[in-house]
């Protein structure tokens, strides 16, 4: 009897030592994927931050194993948990930004005022976008500005257009509008129109809430140096560039063709950028592309035989006005 209680004590002794020793592994398995999913965010988030494609996770994950190897080959089993496939990393970012709207949601919540920052202009790829931005106080007088939204206009860019995206917006963030107190805008027509314009309805709009509440509107000055382009007679230069630009990009053939060109000379850029005549912005970095690519752009209308159309890519006068304007205009963009 002494024999078999001292056995089943044994026997119970054992599968209790097996029950910490899989409570142990259970615990630490669980906390290397908790620091492999924390990795993960972190990760994710500095490739959103720096604009970079979410398939290059996959690249990032192979380099840090590969160099965990050499630096620390008891650890590569955890560098190899990580996930940061292009969903996996999509998920991620889509993560962060519903956290970062929460947390915009509940500072809005205790604003007593706000004013709004109002940009519209063509990205790269040449549709409208209204940048929106948001400066609000509290009970506390502590302020917060962030980015509020950016919205894409893939049609007409008139005041109502504009206004419906940022009623939209005002609407989503549970912003009331008897709480605005100042629109800056940089002054365009769509914008600032009198009977129409996106600042009109907006006064309209606010008045209907509280009749008492006048919106101040401000403008905002920073596209005024694209005045320099007046006082510097930069349109015998411009119109080449764009002309030449708009034969290469309308054209979808030799647009195909143009880049299958830069491919095969293996130069930094693959493309040309598009120009909207009223940014400054947008014409110095079409400039800057175009004087980059000048030898390239001058070897393709040699291959297509349309070198006789572009004759300012030979002349030298030319071509010092050029890297003049390109110069100017990149200065000024720094500024």
């Amino acid at each position: 009897m002494l024999t078999t209680l001292a056995s089943s004590q044994h026997k119970n002794g054992r599968l209790l030592l097996r029950g910490w020793r899989l409570i142990y592994t259970l615990s630490r398995q669980t906390a290397i994927q908790e620091s492999s999913t924390k990795a993960s965010v972190l990760l994710a988030f500095k490739l959103a931050k720096a604009s970079k494609p979410f398939s290059e996770g996959e690249f990032l994950k192979e380099c840090m194993v590969e160099t965990s190897e050499l630096l620390c080959p008891e650890s590569k089993g955890k560098f190899e948990t990580i996930s940061l496939s292009r969903r996996t990393v999509t998920r991620r970012v889509e993560l962060l930004d519903e956290d970062i709207v929460s947390e915009l949601n509940k500072k809005a919540e205790s604003f007593k005022l706000y004013s709004l920052a109002l940009d519209e202009s063509n990205d790269i790829k040449d549709p409208a976008q209204l940048l929106i931005f948001i400066r609000g106080i509290n009970d506390s007088l502590e302020i917060t500005e962030e980015l509020l939204s950016m919205e894409s206009l893939k049609g007409k860019t008139r005041g109502e257009d504009l206004y419906e995206q940022v009623s939209a917006v005002i609407e989503r963030m549970k912003l009331p509008w008897s709480k605005l107190v100042s629109v800056t805008t940089d002054g365009s027509p769509n914008l600032t129109g009198k009977n129409v314009g996106l600042l009109k309805r907006i006064q309209d709009k606010v008045k209907e809430e509280n009749p008492d509440q006048d919106v101040i509107f401000l403008h905002c000055i920073i596209h005024q140096e694209s005045l320099c382009k007046s006082v510097l007679q930069l349109n015998h230069v411009v119109d080449p560039v764009v002309k030449l630009v708009n034969f290469i990009r309308a054209r979808g053939l030799n647009h195909h063709q143009f880049i299958t060109f830069l491919e095969e000379t293996d130069v930094d850029h693959q493309d040309l950028l598009y120009h909207s005549r009223v940014r400054w912005l947008s014409l110095g970095k079409v400039c800057q592309r175009v004087w980059e690519l000048k030898e390239e752009i001058r070897s393709f209308l040699e291959q297509m035989g349309k070198s006789d159309e572009f004759p300012e890519l030979s002349d030298t006068d030319w071509l010092c006005d050029f890297a003049f304007a390109v110069d100017i205009l990149s200065h000024m963009n720094e500024r």
